[in-house]
């Protein structure tokens, strides 16, 4: 009976909801205000199923919505199903006599509280991104990337990935831009390095891809990070350029690109 389902990375800090589960929820308290708990045998069973959802229900530590008005109502029922639960096998039909009126009674009031509760939750639906899997976008946009290229990466690209991705998910396009741009700038120094032994004194692509053209490295991953340069990355830094989502939908696709081109000719120099 899980609410939150799938696997969020470390550090992110939302729930990922099964609405199903709500609809379940529904149906468990259903027996708890329609005359579900009179025949001893099905009231018990059906106050054990009920008992379960409202267990992780009034959980606010597993169960990060806002239900100031119901949980009070929660935590009563769940003390009246406490008495039927720690009464023995032979007791339980007569603790649940002594009990059914009143959770009937604060079962039918939850219902209400509970609507008005969950109608004002700061719940939003995640609109598809192109051809972009959302799940994976929120939970994992180094996927994005070939499998070789993915390996390659450190632990500062991978955050920054990841980062664009969620920026690209929940529509925070120029932010999306900056992290992908950080990552192809880590790439792009590592890259300098192994093909220049250091780094040029001055910090900047318009250094780096000098070094490079120096350096005879392929004139197809220089030609493509200086047009990147001149028209992508360096107008993204002034403060009057935004980004909406679909240029910073195109822009993941050409750091792709560039970001893979550039890994898999560090590799290549490598060597096995």
């Amino acid at each position: 009976m899980p609410l939150i389902w799938g696997n969020l990375p470390t550090g992110v800090n939302m729930q990922r909801l099964n609405l199903s589960w709500f609809s379940q929820l529904a149906l468990a308290l259903q027996p708890l205000t329609l005359g579900g708990l009179e025949e001893p045998g099905t009231g018990i069973q059906n106050l054990a199923r009920a008992w379960s959802y409202l267990g992780f229900l009034g959980d606010a530590k597993r169960l990060s919505l806002s239900l100031a008005a119901s949980r009070p109502l929660i935590w009563q029922i769940q003390e009246e199903c406490r008495k039927v639960f720690q009464a023995d096998a032979e007791s339980q039909p007569e603790a649940l006599l002594a009990v059914k009126d009143s959770i009937y009674q604060l079962t039918g009031k939850l219902n209400a509280l509970l609507d008005a509760d969950l109608a004002h939750q700061s719940v939003y639906n995640v609109l598809p991104k192109r051809a972009y899997d959302i799940d994976m976008l929120i939970s994992d946009a180094t996927q994005l990337f070939a499998d070789p290229v993915r390996g390659e990466f450190n632990e500062e690209e991978k955050w920054n990935i990841e980062q664009a991705g969620k920026c690209l998910a929940f529509e925070v396009p120029t932010a999306a831009a900056f992290h992908i741009w950080r990552t192809l700038d880590s790439v792009l120094q590592r890259y300098v390095v192994q093909v220049a032994g250091k780094l040029p004194r001055s910090r900047n692509w318009g250094a780096y891809i000098k070094v490079l053209e120096d350096a005879k490295a392929d004139i197809k991953i220089t030609s493509v990070l200086t047009q990147i340069k001149d028209l992508y990355r360096n107008p993204i830094v002034h403060p009057e350029e935004r980004l909406d989502n679909d240029r910073a939908l195109s822009l993941i696709g050409i750091a792709e690109s560039a970001i893979g081109s550039v890994i898999a000719d560090m590799v290549t120099r490598r060597g096995p």
